[in-house]
């Protein structure tokens, strides 16, 4: 479950930047897509190995 937990967290971390983003008055949304798919390309990777 350690995995998961990772993968979890490192998507909330991209939510994160998107409402720091948003805050700041710069509409940013693709920083979220870009880091769900690095997140998905490294559990692809993970799964593989």
């Amino acid at each position: 479950m350690i995995f998961r937990q990772d993968l979890y967290l490192k998507a909330q971390k991209a939510d994160a930047e998107v409402e720091i983003a948003k805050t700041r008055g710069i509409f940013i949304l693709h920083v979220k897509a870009s880091q769900l798919l690095r997140v998905d390309s490294d559990a692809h990777f993970l799964i593989a190995r």
